[in-house]
C-alpha cells in the first residue's frame, strides 16, 4: 500500500463493492418486501442481530490488532502515557469495526430509506446504528477490564490467546441467543403481539417518545461509558508473548527443530487452532451440520509462516534460546 495508486486502486474496488452490494440490496428488498409492510419485523431482527455482527467484527479487528506490538514501539519515544497511546489505538480500531458495520448493514439501510421514504430514517437509526454504538462501547469497556484482570493476575504477556478465546466463547454464547430472539420477534409479528428485549431499546423508545429523546438517551449512556473505558484502560503497557511453551525444546537443537517450533509455538497458530477448537465443540453443541470452514483458519498460517520464520536464516542460533525458553 505504499503506492498512491494501490491505495487509489483499494479505495475505488472498496467504493464498487459498497455500491453493488446497494443495488443488489435495493433490488431483493423492492421485490420481496416493498410494500408488504414486512420491513418493519424485519427491521426489528436486524435490531436483534446487530450486537452478534458487531462482536464478530470487534473480535477480528482485536484479533488482528494484536498483534500491533510493532506499531506501539512506534509510539514509546513519544510523550505520551499508555491511557493515550490506548485512546488512539482505540479510535484507529472503531474506525475498522464501523466500516465493517457499514459493509453488512449499510445496504440495508440505505435500500429500506429508498423504499419505504424518509419517514423510515429514525427507525434505521434507532434499530442498527444507535444498538452498534453502545454495543461497541460495551466490548470496548469489556476489553479494558479484562486487560486490568490479566495484568492483576500477572499474565498479560499471555492475553494474545486469552482475548481471542474470551471473545470466540461470547459469540458462541451470543450466536443461540440471536436466534431465539430473531425467532421470538417474528413470533410475535404473526400473534400480533408486542415484544420487547433489552437489545429492542432504542427503537422502542423510538416508537414511545421519538427520535431526539432516544438520541438523548443514546448519548447519555456513551457519556456514561466513555469515562469509564477510559478509567478502565490499563496503566502499563505488558508485551505480549509471540511464542507459547509448546513441544520440547530440545527441537531447537536442529535448524529445522527450530522452523518446528516457530510455526507450533507461534501465537497465530495456537490462537487458529484454538478458535478451531471453541468452533467445533459449539457446532457439535448446537448440533450444527456445516463445512469445516473453519479448517482454513489453520490453513491460512502458512502466510505467517515465511515472515515468522525468514529471520532465522544467518542468525537462527542466536534466536533459538527466544524460541526454546
Amino acid at each position: 500500500m505504499a503506492s498512491p495508486t494501490a491505495r487509489l486502486s483499494a479505495l475505488l474496488l472498496t467504493l464498487a463493492a459498497f455500491a453493488g452490494f446497494n443495488a443488489l440490496s435495493y433490488v431483493v428488498i423492492r421485490q420481496y418486501l416493498g410494500g408488504t409492510g414486512l420491513l418493519a419485523p424485519v427491521l426489528q431482527v436486524a435490531n436483534a442481530s446487530v450486537g452478534f455482527w458487531v462482536l464478530i467484527a470487534y473480535t477480528l479487528i482485536r484479533v488482528l490488532f494484536m498483534k500491533a506490538d510493532e506499531l506501539l514501539k512506534l509510539s514509546f519515544n513519544l510523550p505520551v502515557t499508555n491511557k493515550e497511546r490506548t485512546l488512539a489505538f482505540a479510535l484507529f480500531e472503531s474506525s475498522f469495526v464501523l466500516l465493517m458495520t457499514v459493509f453488512v448493514f449499510g445496504a440495508f439501510s440505505i435500500s429500506t430509506v429508498l423504499i419505504e421514504g424518509p419517514d423510515y430514517i429514525p427507525r434505521v437509526l434507532t434499530s442498527i446504528w444507535f444498538p452498534a454504538i453502545s454495543t461497541y462501547l460495551l466490548l470496548s469497556l469489556g476489553y479494558c477490564l479484562l486487560e486490568r484482570t490479566l495484568l492483576a493476575l500477572r499474565i498479560a504477556r499471555l492475553r494474545g490467546l486469552v482475548v481471542p478465546m474470551v471473545l470466540a466463547l461470547g459469540l458462541a454464547v451470543v450466536f443461540p441467543q440471536t436466534n431465539e430472539l430473531s425467532t421470538q420477534i417474528a413470533e410475535s409479528y404473526v400473534y400480533g403481539r408486542d415484544y420487547f428485549a433489552p437489545v429492542l431499546l432504542y427503537a422502542k423508545l423510538q416508537k414511545d417518545i421519538g427520535l431526539w429523546l432516544s438520541t438523548l438517551v443514546l448519548l447519555a449512556s456513551s457519556a456514561a461509558l466513555i469515562p469509564a473505558v477510559v478509567a478502565a484502560a490499563p496503566r502499563s503497557y505488558v508485551p505480549m508473548r509471540r511464542f507459547f511453551v509448546f513441544l520440547p525444546s530440545w527441537l531447537a537443537a536442529r535448524k529445522f527443530g527450530v522452523h518446528v517450533l516457530v510455526l507450533f509455538r507461534s501465537f497465530e497458530t495456537m490462537v487458529a487452532v484454538s478458535f478451531v477448537i471453541v468452533y467445533s465443540v459449539f457446532a457439535w453443541i448446537q448440533h450444527l451440520v456445516l463445512p469445516p470452514y473453519a479448517l482454513a483458519l489453520i490453513t491460512f498460517q502458512g502466510v505467517y509462516a515465511f515472515s515468522n520464520s525468514e529471520w532465522l536464516g544467518p542468525r537462527w542460533q542466536s534466536s533459538v534460546y527466544a524460541i526454546a525458553s
